[in-house]
């Protein structure tokens, strides 16, 4: 039988227990209680071929695609082997973190949300003198990148340890919704590190920097 539910009325006392009862019912109702008589005829309501369902893939390349959404996502666990280091003589340019990037095909126009976060710290590093302020001196930049253009506010630092001893070690999340709609086509999405050449304290050079427990979770919402 079709469910009917007690409205609430005007000065009726709204009650934890009441709202309660009324969602017990409607789950009731909708996981297992609609009858056929309830529907109205095959002919005239939802034909098979307007139930699209999602489909999930894995490795290399794992997403989920829905009807009106994809999801792109990665991780990488916290164990030191499964880290990225990068050197200080690496390169002079933003590079991008391995597990960090996603590149996808998006089928019709959508807006992009992307939300990001991952562990970073600098190991190894010489001080010319004990008296090395925690955290003086940048080490490293972090920023997103969209079909590799930077977005300045999502801009992130790692500082060199102090006096090769105590680490400055972060937890960096990126949350980030696109200002434009993507175009059909193929994008790219990433996290990009920039090492710094240590130019502030004369004696002092930069060694490694770790980035661990990576996650990536790209969001596309058709309109």
């Amino acid at each position: 039988m079709p469910l009917t539910i007690n409205q609430f009325a005007n000065g009726d006392v709204v009650t934890a227990d009441s709202v309660r009862t009324r969602l017990n019912q409607m789950e009731k109702f909708i996981n297992g209680g609609i009858a056929a008589s309830d529907l109205q005829s095959a002919s005239a309501w939802v034909d098979s071929d307007l139930i699209v369902r999602p489909e999930f893939y894995g490795s290399p390349a794992p997403r989920m695609l829905g009807v009106t959404a994809d999801v792109h996502h990665r991780t990488t666990g916290n164990p030191l082997q499964d880290s990225v280091v990068f050197y200080e003589d690496i390169s002079n340019d933003y590079l991008v973190v391995p597990g960090l990037a996603a590149s996808f095909h998006v089928p019709a126009t959508a807006s992009l949300s992307v939300l990001s976060c991952f562990f970073t710290y600098e190991i190894g590093a010489e001080a010319a003198a004990p008296s090395t302020i925690a955290e003086s001196v940048e080490a490293a930049k972090f920023r997103l990148f969209v079909d590799g253009t930077a977005r300045a506010p999502t801009q992130r630092s790692v500082y060199a340890n102090n006096d090769g001893d105590a680490l400055s070690r972060k937890q960096h999340a990126i949350c980030y919704h696109h200002s434009s709609t993507l175009s059909p086509g193929v994008h790219s999405v990433s996290i990009r590190m920039k090492v710094l050449g240590d130019s502030t304290t004369t004696g002092r050079t930069f060694k490694k920097i770790y980035v661990k427990a990576r996650n990536l979770i790209i969001n596309l919402q058709y309109l």
